[in-house]
């Protein structure tokens, strides 16, 4: 739902969303995206109508000024049959949701990748990176979720335990692909591809170390701590931002690497304008003109963008929670 809801603010009117369905453009990846992601929801939505849907028989759907709703009378056999039923159609649903899953970081890093001009982004690496730093974060956030939900129970351990070394694993195959790229960048020490390194390291130092530190932090807690419900939280806390910290790194090195330079002679030296980023205004005299165009974009985001970013959060916070409340998936009161 949030990955579907942000991305309406990239489309610039999002009034004119029904143009997807009536005229879509397929060399842009943006209709494949919508498409993976739609996909993906409805599978997930199903996938998790037919796990709960014993639950919802026995117990129902608590609905706002509906009261419960769902909720039928059987016998023990009846409900046996069903649970069988369910476990049954949701073997079969996974096959279809899992490459679903993988396909929706796919397009989404291919939204990245295929831009030719982003020597940041452009390349094979970005994909498995994106699916690795998934399957980081996913892990982290069902911990979060189901320690809010369920608590640390002790028929749980295992459940916690298996989260919490997907996580480990997949943020070390993250760290091995991200630094992988790294040495093939920097092995020349030239061309674009070496100037988006040198961008992070000269300028995002801090930023980084916070990414890498952070991201081996959780590795340690998961693999250490694996029954420890304060470690767990905290190491799951620590992949989120760590790989929050990447994601943030994705963009200023693929900013700053122009994809089209103008030289410029002045009265006493040759320079490169970077172009189009510029400052909107002739600056000095004829004589003595001053630079327009920026060597350097220093990218922080607007308020605009923390404020739709920030309302996707909540909306998404207050939609688990009512979820939560709305559907069995605690424990009945006994």
């Amino acid at each position: 739902m949030g990955a579907m809801i942000v991305l309406l603010p990239d489309i610039g009117r999002p009034e004119r969303l029904y143009n997807f369905l009536l005229h879509p453009n397929f060399r842009s990846m943006l209709p494949w995206d919508v498409v993976v992601l739609s996909s993906y929801a409805a599978v997930s939505a199903l996938y998790t109508y037919t796990l709960l849907y014993p639950d919802i028989v026995e117990r129902g759907v608590k609905l706002p000024f509906f009261g419960t709703v769902g909720k039928r009378k059987v016998t023990a056999a009846e409900m046996t049959a069903i649970r069988e039923a369910s476990d049954r159609r949701a073997k079969r649903l996974a096959p279809i949701a899992l490459p679903l899953a993988i396909l929706i970081h796919t397009v989404t890093a291919w939204v990245l990748a295929t831009q030719l001009s982003r020597p940041w982004w452009y390349g094979g690496a970005l994909a498995p990176t994106f699916i690795s730093a998934a399957l980081a974060t996913g892990p982290a956030i069902v911990i979060l979720a189901s320690l809010f939900v369920f608590g640390y129970k002790q028929k749980l351990e295992a459940t916690y335990a298996l989260l919490a070394k997907v996580s480990a694993v997949s943020s070390i195959i993250m760290l091995f692909i991200y630094y992988n790229d790294f040495v093939v960048r920097l092995w020349w020490s030239a061309g674009r591809e070496f100037e988006t390194v040198k961008t992070v390291f000269a300028h995002y130092l801090p930023l980084h170390a916070v990414e890498v530190i952070l991201i081996l932090l959780a590795v340690v807690l998961f693999i250490k701590f694996p029954a420890d419900p304060k470690k767990l939280v905290q190491a799951s806390l620590s992949v989120i931002v760590g790989v929050f910290a990447h994601r943030v790194l994705l963009l200023p090195p693929a900013y700053n690497v122009m994809p089209f330079r103008l030289p410029v002679v002045f009265h006493n030296e040759a320079v490169e304008w970077s172009y189009p980023i510029a400052v909107g205004e002739m600056r000095g005299s004829l004589l003595h003109p001053e630079k327009i165009f920026v060597s350097f974009w220093d990218y922080f985001p607007s308020f605009v963008e923390i404020a739709i970013t920030a309302g996707v959060m909540a909306f998404l916070v207050l939609a688990f929670i009512s979820l939560t409340r709305m559907l069995p998936v605690q424990e009945p009161e006994q």
